[in-house]
């Protein structure tokens, strides 16, 4: 089994919780890039000691987007092979 996060749940009451979660065939959110909408995808959250950090793809490129802190409102899911 692999240890590859598909979601990430923070929030203390579940219908509150703001989820991020890696899909390759759903936009995590458009934004305006040379004058046009482009579309990026949530591609990985990569676990660390203290947070989680979210990465986000455009296209062909990968880019560190932001870091979540590691809590007691925080529910992990994994993908499963």
């Amino acid at each position: 089994m692999s240890n590859k996060i598909r979601k990430l749940s923070i929030g203390a009451e579940v219908k509150e919780r703001f989820i991020y979660e890696v899909r390759a065939d759903r936009p995590f959110f458009k934004d305006m890039k040379n004058g046009k909408v482009e579309d990026f995808f949530l591609h990985e959250i990569v676990e660390t000691e203290n947070h989680y950090n979210i990465h986000l793809r455009n296209n062909d490129e990968v880019h560190f987007w932001k870091k979540e802190p590691k809590n007691q409102f925080t529910a992990v899911e994994f993908f499963l092979d």
